[in-house]
């Protein structure tokens, strides 16, 4: 379930029930989006067995659809964020209303849902009155237990790790207990769902991880010129749609978004994998996570987007960062290299040039070309390297461009002619694996096979000429 602001499309929306959110990110519904036909076609496998299950009751997409509108709206006044404390019960997860499998979750909400209406003779669901309000919430609560007997709603197991402070290890213990998880003495012990875990500097002490009001949209898609975004911290049902323009100012710097793709309706992978769970099932490995995602889901009374709090092993981190920084620093070298050879006259062409050598030569450069812009695209969409980062890198690789276009004035730009230098002092004849090891020495940097068999050719050609004269 999404959230939506702006007008009303037509044509190509995703097939999605929308939310509309006000500035303060509250959600509310829009009876037309669950009018829209793309929103009713989810529902006719549901719709014919919900036919089977009350026979002569008008039942036809539209009444479900209202029912679902109705329910949606009754779990966020009595269950939501701002409903009264205590909460008898937890949210069900927005994954499960988009359960659209025939006998699946959405299936088993609306059929149990119904027949309490059926029996009470109700209109309408009704929420408004102390008791009303206590009805209603035992009616999802029974949801819930027939959800939870036939498989689609897991138990939440987690276990606090060692890394967690004793203060804020007290406090995930009792958001733990608020949210209906179960304890675990053992990261091993069997069903655990999650492992918790702190932050902490290299003085071992906790660094707090909390996300900014701005920059923490996560892109899901774009159709025209709306983005549906995800906002950080928030569960699913908090998505909403902006402007693309909005979604660029406030799109989170380290986190991967969909850009040039309208959102993925991946309700029915999620349901074949067992995803529309939305907890892990327990042949499933635990999730790590940092342990603010059961502290901040009980602020929301709904389990919060494990994603948002991915934990990962710092040794495991710093390992990643650093393969991260060599490649971009390939990246550059190589950016470099090539630059040096381009600018060379006797031997690969620049921008534009035909090669004298041949087509195939011509084509070689081309590919080196297509590298170093794929090499360079890698570096800056790599995470955890930040852009200023690499940005710094391929400043560097321009101002060494420059430099070999320059040159000493002669067709041999400044690192070209290092490197046939380096190539002339090889003892013997020069073969690959001595000239890589004489530049490597020399110039402390790695060329690839094929610039370095040019390197030996443009300097045996110099030396020839040389004797000549």
């Amino acid at each position: 379930v999404n959230a939506r602001v702006g007008t009303r499309r037509c044509g190509n929306e995703p097939t999605m029930v929308k939310f509309t959110l006000s500035a303060k990110r509250k959600v509310k519904l829009r009876e037309k989006d669950f009018e829209s036909e793309e929103y009713l076609g989810k529902l006719n496998a549901i719709t014919g067995r919900l036919a089977g299950s009350f026979p002569g009751e008008p039942l036809g997409r539209e009444d479900v659809a209202r029912v679902v509108m109705e329910l949606l709206q009754g779990q966020e006044e009595t269950l939501g964020a701002n409903s009264p404390s205590p909460r008898p019960m937890v949210k069900l997860s927005m994954r499960h209303w988009q359960d659209y499998t025939p006998g699946g979750s959405l299936f088993m909400i609306v059929r149990r849902c119904v027949r309490f209406k059926l029996k009470k003779g109700l209109r309408r669901f009704d929420w408004q009155s102390e008791h009303k309000r206590a009805e209603f919430v035992g009616m999802l609560g029974d949801c819930a237990e027939e959800l939870r007997e036939k498989g689609l709603l897991g138990h939440v197991k987690v276990y606090i790790s060692g890394d967690v402070p004793a203060e804020s290890r007290d406090a995930a213990k009792a958001a733990a207990r608020s949210m209906g998880a179960v304890l675990a003495a053992s990261a091993n012990d069997h069903g655990v769902t999650h492992v918790l875990h702190a932050d902490l500097d290299a003085d071992g002490e906790e660094a707090k991880r909390v996300f900014p009001d701005k920059d923490q949209a996560i892109v899901r898609g774009v159709v025209d010129k709306e983005a549906l975004v995800h906002y950080a911290g928030y569960p699913e049902s908090y998505d909403a749609w902006c402007s693309v323009s909005t979604a660029r100012e406030h799109a989170a710097r380290d986190r991967v978004h969909r850009w040039d793709a309208p959102p993925a309706d991946d309700s029915l992978i999620r349901a074949a994998s067992g995803e529309h769970l939305a907890i892990a099932g327990r042949s499933r490995p635990a999730k790590h996570v940092h342990y603010t995602w059961i502290v901040d889901s009980v602020k929301h009374n709904e389990w919060c987007e494990e994603a948002d709090y991915a934990w990962e092993d710092p040794a495991e981190t710093a390992m990643r960062a650093a393969t991260r920084a060599r490649d971009a620093a390939n990246a550059a070298m190589a950016a470099t290299t090539a630059a040096a050879a381009q600018a060379q006259g006797g031997g690969p062409p620049r921008v534009g040039e035909k090669r004298k050598g041949g087509p195939d030569a011509a084509a070689d450069d081309d590919d080196l070309d297509v590298r170093e812009e794929r090499g360079i695209e890698r570096v800056l969409n790599s995470s955890p390297l930040a852009r200023r980062d690499a940005a710094a890198l391929f400043q560097l690789a321009r101002r060494v461009k420059a430099a070999a276009k320059e040159g000493d004035g002669s067709s041999s730009g400044l690192l070209d002619a290092a490197v046939l230098r380096a190539v002339a002092e090889v003892d013997g004849t020069p073969t690959v694996r001595k000239a890589r090891a004489k530049i490597r020495e020399r110039l402390g940097v790695s060329l690839t096979n094929r610039e370095i068999a040019r390197a030996i050719r443009r300097a045996a050609a110099g030396a020839t000429a040389a004797s000549s004269e």
